[in-house]
């Protein structure tokens, strides 16, 4: 889910335009762990941010291509789990918060925390004006990894946010 404004300023002509725009963005993804035969694990996670995109937007008559960086800063989340015990036959859910920064030590809770709330990445795409509906289709991608490498771990994880976002909006004209 995306909600938001933008600003569409002048550069060059009516070709060429500055698109800065202030999103609230809700990025998620779906994980399954397949157990050993005894268990099953399915996870969904919602990760919110508040979204800076600052395009470069070349327009080709109604038709545009955008493209740019995007600055985020994660502000929480929640992560749905559901456990299916394959023995007993039982299923289980529960519904966590996530929380951006390092976990406390000897943390106890069942809050998940995502190390860097701060993700800078790129964003491209197309799109249209129809009458006074602007339809957008693009796709962005973060350049920041989101967990630290844990202290002694021979892991290295690599956890990037990808979006592919489709919107629609009106614009409002300010001083046309």
């Amino acid at each position: 889910m995306i909600v938001g404004v933008a600003a569409e300023i002048p550069l060059v002509g009516k070709m060429l335009a500055l698109q800065p725009e202030l999103l609230f963005h809700q990025k998620g993804f779906k994980s399954e762990d397949p157990g050993d035969g005894e268990y099953k694990e399915e996870d969904s996670n919602t990760l919110n941010y508040l979204e800076l995109p600052v395009l470069v937007k070349v327009k080709f008559g109604k038709f545009y291509a955008i493209a740019g960086p995007s600055f985020a800063y994660g502000i929480g989340g929640k992560s749905k789990t559901t456990y299916h015990d394959l023995i007993a036959g039982t299923t289980t859910k529960s519904t966590d918060k996530i929380k951006f920064g390092k976990e406390p030590d000897n943390y106890q809770g069942d809050d998940i925390y995502v190390d860097n709330a701060f993700d800078i990445g790129v964003q491209a795409g197309v799109g249209m004006k129809i009458s006074v509906i602007v339809i957008d289709l693009r796709y962005g991608i973060g350049m920041t990894n989101l967990l630290d490498k844990p202290s002694g771990s021979p892991y290295d994880y690599k956890s990037k946010n990808g979006s592919l976002q489709l919107t629609v909006g009106v614009p409002i004209p300010f001083g046309d």
